[in-house]
């Protein structure tokens, strides 16, 4: 194998680097100190100085949540899940509007007046009334 295949079969072997949060942090608290320069830091920690650019950048930009604390994540959560059960409540109310409308288009047009309980269903029969047209 010449050169340049080796050099090439080597590169499609290497895999990408995972940095854990601990190393990141580590390394954009000694940027943020600027006790060094991007390019000196960059050489000591094996990392090109556009990354730490980027982790300084993306650090500096979430440290309000740092003292948020979990009130605001707790806040939405609970918005989150009070939208979910309204929407399970709707989906639920189509349900059964559509099984009822189904069961209605099949019976007699005598027995569907019947099957509709004018005290129940006054304020929803125009609803209903509307999605047997449609």
């Amino acid at each position: 194998m010449n050169n340049k295949n080796q050099a090439a079969a080597e590169t499609t072997r290497r895999t990408r680097r995972v940095l854990d949060e601990a190393f990141k942090t580590k390394v954009v608290l000694e940027a943020i100190k600027e006790s060094m320069t991007l390019n000196e830091l960059a050489s000591k920690y094996d990392v090109h100085p556009n990354q730490i650019s980027q982790w300084k950048a993306h650090f500096l930009k979430n440290a309000v949540s740092v003292f948020s604390g979990p009130k605001d994540e707790l806040r939405e959560l609970e918005q989150l899940r009070s939208e979910r059960e309204e929407l399970h409540k709707r989906i639920g109310e189509k349900d059964m509007d559509i099984e009822f409308l189904k069961k209605l288009k099949e019976t007699e047009p005598v027995m569907r007046v019947a099957m509709v309980d004018t005290k129940e269903v006054s304020v929803r029969r125009t609803h209903v009334t509307h999605l047997a047209h449609t």
